[in-house]
């Protein structure tokens, strides 16, 4: 009777750490090390900002792709990471996949040298239930495929999104990402 009792407690924590039917989506906390980020910002006084998607990057050099192009930039030896509003390796801000790429901000020295590398990862899947023009583009509404509300989201103006607009029809099984600001950074279809 003991084991059985057990048994009901550990499913109920069990069911305790899942999202709840119906419960909001949960962005990614990207302001959680911004004391951090504005520390080495006052740090660094005669440095800049450089805003892109991490193509590539080793113990010597990153590669961004930003709005200006493809740019590759040194790793200062000083340098810091961070994955998510977490402390990271670079390591971790490799691609996720061929063509899913961390966004992120780096912050260069007066040597052009990368000091601060702040990557933001952040997608799921989702089903599109409808979609509306507004004004400066689309914005598609869309459910988490693990359940919860759906939500109606922007596109950034750089997002990579499939050919023609067939993927956006009721009932699409989507892979989203998101920018910093929420928006759609990419969207990706499932194998045929």
């Amino acid at each position: 009777m003991k084991r059985r009792g057990w048994i009901w407690v550990s499913l109920l924590l069990l069911l305790a750490g899942k999202p709840a039917f119906g419960s909001e989506r949960q962005f990614v906390d990207y302001q959680s090390n911004l004391r951090e980020i504005q520390r080495i910002q006052a740090a660094y006084r005669d440095s800049r900002e450089v805003s892109g998607e991490i193509l590539g990057i080793d113990r010597k050099e990153v590669i961004l792709r930003t709005a200006g192009g493809i740019r590759r930039y040194p790793l200062a030896s000083r340098l810091q990471c961070y994955s998510n509003g977490r402390a990271a390796l670079w390591e971790a801000l490799q691609p996720v996949t061929p063509s899913a790429f961390y966004e992120a901000q780096a912050l260069l020295d007066a040597k052009n040298e990368v000091v601060l590398l702040n990557g933001f990862y952040d997608g799921g899947e989702f089903v599109v239930k409808g979609r509306a023009n507004a004004s400066g583009g689309y914005r598609v509404t869309l459910e988490p495929v693990e359940g919860g509300k759906t939500a109606t989201y922007g596109f950034s103006p750089q997002a990579a999104l499939p050919p023609g607009e067939e993927w956006l029809a009721e009932g699409q099984i989507l892979f989203v990402l998101f920018n910093f600001d929420h928006a759609i950074r990419a969207v990706y279809l499932p194998d045929a």
